[in-house]
């Protein structure tokens, strides 16, 4: 789960002023009262620091303290800011959004399976946890948080192996697969704090595995063009980037709208997924949670349907 926050430099103070002027947008991770964000809202590159519970802000209900007068209102969550006084925080447990790149089966290259390993094989996620992503953030292995029944503890993230997806996209080159073929990776601004820092290390890691990405990014709107269908005909192959939130208790939330053939977001079009999404759907009990649990397996060992990242 990605744990949004606002960037640890306030390099790009622009962009800091008006991510923390969009609560709304920003700090969306379920809405829970835990979740919590700290700026200097008038000038956010000085110093100084004022206090702003998100789930009030969601509301319009701002309260704001400054200084160690905050103490008494924010408890336990002041050790975190005190620790430096020109950060913005916000912080989240294992049900905000799950992060992921979604790709069109259909769609040469990545209708072979290989280029899909080698996709996930050639990011290193870990390298961005901690550095452009807080530290807490947790490693995605499915659509939807490790606390929901259905889960699969057994499934264990990608681990990066650079010259192991170089050697994938070798062996799928040799067999004629287009691997060459430029793609475009498309991200939504302000999708989450430091999007674009990310984009552009993720991009990095791409072509540094041989892949020949480009970077877009797009608002909300367009954005949307990408993101469900029917998706554009008029458009070369292209990775989207994207996130879900999940907290519902319940795979089925997720599994037909991202997986099936038929789903409005879905890039796979899979028989074996489609039977596997509609008996999990109609079973109950333990019997349900281990169908879930066998097609999240199947999903990202398997068919390895797309990137899950945080």
């Amino acid at each position: 789960a990605l744990h949004h926050a606002l960037p640890r430099s306030f390099a790009q103070c622009d962009q800091q002023a008006r991510a923390f002027a969009i609560d709304a947008e920003v700090f969306r991770a379920g809405g829970r009262d835990q979740h919590f964000g700290a700026a200097r809202r008038d000038q956010p590159c000085r110093g100084g620091v004022l206090f702003q519970p998100v789930a009030k802000a969601l509301i319009g209900q701002v309260d704001e303290r400054q200084g160690a007068g905050a103490d008494k209102a924010f408890g336990d969550l002041i050790p975190l800011l005190r620790r430096n006084r020109q950060i913005a925080v916000d912080i989240a447990d294992p049900l905000g959004n799950i992060g992921t790149f979604r790709m069109n089966h259909l769609h040469p290259p990545f209708n072979d399976v290989r280029v899909r390993r080698a996709l996930n094989m050639a990011i290193d996620r870990a390298a961005f946890i901690g550095t452009l992503l807080p530290e807490g953030t947790e490693q995605a292995v499915a659509m939807f948080p490790p606390t929901t029944q259905g889960a699969n503890p057994d499934v264990k993230p990608w681990a990066f192996d650079l010259e192991g997806a170089k050697a994938l996209l070798e062996e799928a080159r040799a067999d004629g697969v287009p691997v060459d073929a430029e793609f475009t990776l498309i991200a939504r601004t302000e999708n989450f704090p430091g999007v674009t820092e990310v984009m552009e290390a993720t991009l990095q890691m791409l072509q540094d595995a041989g892949f020949n990405a480009k970077l877009q990014m797009f608002e909300v709107a367009d954005h949307e063009r990408f993101y469900s269908k029917p998706y554009p005909a008029d458009r070369g192959p292209y990775v989207l980037a994207a996130m879900h939130d999940n907290n519902k208790g319940d795979p089925v939330f997720s599994m037909f709208f991202k997986y099936d053939s038929e789903g409005r977001q879905s890039g796979v079009s899979d028989p074996g997924v489609n039977q596997m999404i509609a008996e999990a759907s109609a079973a109950t009990g333990d019997e349900r949670a281990r169908k879930w649990s066998d097609l999240v397996a199947h999903l990202h060992d398997e068919v390895v349907a797309d990137v899950l990242l945080w």
